[in-house]
């Protein structure tokens, strides 16, 4: 994996865990996705995609908007 896509993917080094250590997170996580109810998932995701819209720009958020909903609406 590239240095680009292991930054783009978390994977960037830190000071508490080593490169052999990743492994150890990502069977973690896979295992507490399996686990999940499907009601605690969508919790979660909402969670994140919420958090992503909140650090938009205003007009980034009024052009998805937009685009969801369609041009019709300025009519």
């Amino acid at each position: 994996m590239s240095r680009i896509q292991e930054v783009l993917l978390g994977y960037e080094g830190s000071d508490w865990i080593n490169e052999a250590d990743h492994v150890i997170i990502d069977e973690l996580t896979e295992h507490h996705l399996y686990c999940m109810s499907v009601s605690d998932m969508q919790f979660r995701a909402r969670q994140a995609i919420r958090y992503d819209y909140y650090n938009e720009t205003l007009n980034a958020l009024k052009k998805q908007h937009k685009d969801l909903k369609g041009s019709w609406l300025d009519e």
